[in-house]
């Protein structure tokens, strides 16, 4: 039988580049917003910020999200917060997972002494 050879025609390196240029555009905006919310984090000028390493505590509920991307925003948020905090002197704690934050962080009211 005869051979079919995939070729990519000028449409299909269009559509991809288009594709390329919103997936682009998506990072940059979840980077921005990251960027917005480290910031007024640290502006609240707390005295020491504590964070899971995987955090397990504040996974988001979306099921859309692909765990993939949950990961990357989660390292790319802890990764901001730690030279943000080094910069305006504030004390930056990773906490161990096994460390059981996520029962103590889940009930309605701080308590910062079990946290």
């Amino acid at each position: 039988g005869g051979e079919y050879r995939y070729r990519k025609t000028n449409n299909i390196k269009k559509l991809e580049f288009l594709v390329l240029k919103m997936r682009r555009r998506l990072k940059n905006i979840r980077h921005n917003y990251i960027h917005q919310i480290t910031a007024s984090l640290v502006k609240a000028k707390p005295e020491y910020v504590v964070m899971e390493k995987l955090n397990t505590c504040g996974m988001l509920k979306n099921k859309r999200l692909s765990k993939s991307i949950q990961e990357q925003l989660f390292h790319e948020f802890k990764r901001q917060m730690g030279y943000k905090c080094a910069l305006n002197d504030i004390k930056f704690i990773l906490a161990d997972t096994f460390y059981p934050s996520s029962k103590t962080c889940s009930s309605r009211e701080f308590k910062p002494s079990e946290c």
